[in-house]
């Protein structure tokens, strides 16, 4: 996987804008509320799989060796909390939005754009949420139910608006890429 100087100041660039949607956050229960999932779907639809999973992987690693990245402190035992698990859902929702916006832009399963990358980006923000729902079960020995609860049912709304902006985003960002 060779990355060229575009997709790494493109990398870079995301990578900026986590950092600052982490910051620009609000305590809401047991998890920040952020702009991370706006940008983590930015990168992925408009960029793709490669430059989407690369730069939240590079921003999860910053995280654990301690930089100061995240909402609310960094460190391996920041993975240890209730919120470790929207960090790590970023990287796989990553993946399958960049995948699915390929493959449904190159083959052009569905002609509208907008109706496309909003499903595209549920099915993201719903894996996303499932990895943090198991992530937050097993590291705190509650009941599926219990996650759904506290993490699903509280942010998932907020998270439809941030997918609707980002979809309207990346709309318009395509369109001046392509020129």
């Amino acid at each position: 996987m060779k990355f060229k100087t575009r997709d790494i100041v493109i990398s870079a660039m995301l990578i900026v804008l986590y950092v600052i949607g982490a910051k620009l956050s609000i305590q809401v229960f047991t998890v920040p509320f952020s702009l991370q999932t706006l940008f983590v779907l930015l990168g992925a639809l408009i960029f793709g799989p490669r430059i989407g999973a690369v730069s939240v992987a590079v921003y999860l690693l910053m995280g654990l060796i301690g930089l100061p990245v995240f909402a609310q402190g960094s460190g391996p035992s920041y993975f240890m909390g209730p919120s470790a698990g929207f960090l790590i859902g970023f990287f796989f929702m990553a993946i399958v939005v960049g995948i699915m916006s390929d493959v449904f832009t190159n083959k052009n399963i569905i002609k509208n754009n907008f109706v496309k990358y909003t499903i595209i980006a549920l099915v993201g923000v719903l894996v996303q949420y499932a990895v943090a729902i198991i992530y937050f079960c097993i590291l705190l020995n509650k009941s599926p139910m219990t996650g759904i609860e506290l993490l699903f049912v509280p942010f998932f709304p907020v998270d439809c608006v941030k997918v609707i902006i980002a979809v309207f985003i990346t709309i318009k960002m395509r369109k001046v890429l392509r020129k």
